[in-house]
C-alpha cells in the first residue's frame, strides 16, 4: 500500500545550527508524498489558548525545540501531544531531551532495567572538587575518571582526569558535571534503534594518539559497518533494551568495548540522535526513510485499515529482530502447533479478571478460539477481548500490543497470539 498524499508531518527540530537532519527528514518526507510542517519553536500564545491543534498535524517527530521561554511550555507541550489522537515519536521518554534530558537521570533509567543496569557504569554528581575527592577517599571512584557534562552532545565537555594534579587543575563548575570511571575503549559504536528494532550499527575509532580527545571519539576519525555476527547480536540485543528503558521510540545508542574485559557498556541515548557522521555511508542505511516507513505503517492503523491486516504487515517488518527461537515461537503460534495445556474453565476466567496479565489472557484466548464448539458468550467474549488489544497503542517499544508485554521479541511473541486469534474469529 503506498502512502497518501494527505498525511502530514510535523518535525519539532530546532537543535542544529545548519538544521541537515531536519531537511533531510523533510526532503526524504516530501518525496515519499506527506505534506510537512517545521517547527524550530512554538507560539506561546498557542500553549496558553490551548489552541496546539493549529500547530500540529496527525503525525510528530519529536527532536526537540528551542525558542521556549520556559521548560514549563515545553512540559504542557508535551502533555498536550501525549492527551491528543496524534501518532508521535518520541514524546514520552523516561530520560530524554525535554524536562528530565541529563546524562544522570538517564542513568537512573539503565540501573532500572536488570540487562542494561550490568552494562551500564557507576555514574555520581559531581558537585564540587570536595565531594569528588570524598568519592575517590570513600575508593568508589578512582584514577582516571571523567566529569561528563550533565547535558551535552558530540562528547563536548567531557574531561578526562588521570590524576590529582589534574584535578586541581580542572576550573569549570562541578555542579554541572558527573563522575564516571573512565573505560579504555579502541571502538566506539552507535546503533540506530526504531520501533524496538535495530537498524544498523557503525564502528568508530577515535583520536588513536589521544584517549582525551572524546570530541574524535563520539564523531569518528574513521567509521565502518559493524558486520561481525557475535557482536551485532549483542549490541543489538543491549541497544534496544536501553532504548526502551530509556522509552524511546527512536534513538542513537552509543556503546563501547572495555579493552581489558571485553564486556560491552552502554554510554548514552540520544533523542535527536544524528545520522549525519557517515552512519549512511558506513552502512547503507537511510535513517529518514526508515522513520518515514514507521509512520506510515502506523498510519494505516490511525486511518482505519483492517487492525488485524495493518498490524500483520507492521509486524513483518520487526520479524528480523527476532531470535532464531523467538522465529520458531512465533511461527508456531500462527500455524497453531503452540501446546498450552490449561483447562477451558481456566481460560474463560483469566478472560474474565481484569487484572490477569495480557500474555496470559492472550494465550488463554488462544487455547479457548481452537474449540470447535465455542459458545455464544464464549464467542462474546472472546470478540470484546480482541477489541480491548485493539485499544492498546502502537507503543514506543514498536510493538502493537502495548509497553506492557515487555521487550521487542516478547511483544512480537504477544501479538502473534493476537494475529492467530483474529484468523479464528
Amino acid at each position: 500500500m503506498g502512502e497518501k498524499i494527505n498525511r502530514e508531518v510535523t518535525l519539532v527540530e530546532g537543535r542544529e545550527p545548519n538544521q541537515f537532519m531536519a531537511r533531510e527528514l523533510i526532503r526524504t518526507a516530501e518525496k515519499m508524498g506527506w505534506k510537512t510542517r517545521h517547527l524550530k519553536s512554538i507560539p506561546s500564545d498557542k500553549i496558553a489558548q490551548n489552541k496546539l491543534d493549529e500547530v500540529f498535524s496527525d503525525f510528530v517527530i519529536w527532536r526537540g525545540p528551542v525558542g521556549f521561554k520556559s521548560q514549563y511550555e515545553i512540559e504542557r507541550t508535551i502533555y498536550w501531544l501525549n492527551h491528543s489522537n496524534k501518532i508521535t515519536i518520541n514524546t514520552r521518554p523516561e530520560g530524554g531531551r525535554l524536562s528530565t534530558s541529563d546524562k544522570y537521570f538517564q542513568h537512573a533509567c539503565f540501573m532500572a532495567d536488570d540487562v542494561v543496569a550490568e552494562h551500564t557504569l557507576p555514574m555520581y554528581p559531581a558537585i564540587s572538587k570536595a565531594e569528588v575527592e570524598t568519592l575517590i577517599e570513600q575508593k568508589l571512584i578512582d584514577f582516571p575518571f571523567v566529569l561528563k557534562p550533565d547535558f551535552g552532545t558530540r562528547g563536548e565537555g567531557i574531561v578526562l582526569i588521570n590524576n590529582q594534579t589534574e584535578l586541581e587543575q580542572f576550573n569549570g563548575n562541578y555542579a554541572a558535571f558527573s563522575v564516571e570511571p573512565y573505560v579504555k575503549s579502541t571502538y566506539d559504536w552507535r546503533v540506530f534503534v526504531l520501533g524496538g528494532a535495530a537498524l544498523g550499527a557503525m564502528r568508530k575509532v577515535g583520536n588513536e594518539d589521544d584517549e582525551s580527545d572524546f570530541m574524535a571519539k563520539s564523531g569518528g576519525r574513521k567509521r565502518w559497518k559493524e558486520t561481525d555476527a557475535e557482536v551485532l547480536e549483542e549490541i543489538y540485543d543491549l541497544a534496544v533494551r536501553t532504548a526502551a528503558a530509556s522509552g524511546l521510540e527512536y534513538a542513537g545508542v552509543d556503546l563501547i568495548r572495555d579493552d581489558e574485559t571485553g564486556k560491552f557498556i552502554v554510554l548514552e541515548t540520544n533523542i535527536a540522535g544524528g545520522w549525519q557522521n557517515g552512519f549512511l555511508e558506513a552502512t547503507g542505511v537511510h535513517v529518514p526513510t526508515k522513520i518515514m516507513q514507521w509512520l506510515g505503517e502506523k498510519a494505516r492503523i490511525m486511518e482505519g485499515d483492517r487492525a488485524s491486516d495493518a498490524i500483520r504487515d507492521y509486524v513483518k517488518n520487526r520479524m528480523g529482530a527476532l531470535s532464531r527461537a523467538g522465529k520458531r515461537e512465533y511461527t508456531d503460534i500462527m500455524m497453531f502447533r503452540k501446546k498450552i495445556e490449561r483447562d477451558r474453565e481456566i481460560c474463560n476466567f483469566d478472560l474474565e479478571y481484569k487484572d490477569m496479565p495480557l500474555l496470559r489472557k492472550l494465550s488463554s484466548a488462544y487455547v479457548l478460539v481452537q474449540n470447535k464448539d465455542l459458545t455464544e458468550v464464549e464467542k462474546m467474549r472472546l470478540k470484546m477481548f480482541m477489541n480491548d488489544v485493539e485499544k492498546y497503542e502502537i507503543s514506543r517499544y514498536g510493538n502493537f500490543i502495548g509497553k506492557d508485554s515487555g521487550s521487542l521479541e516478547q511483544s512480537l511473541i504477544s501479538t502473534a497470539y493476537y494475529l492467530a486469534i483474529s484468523s479464528k474469529l
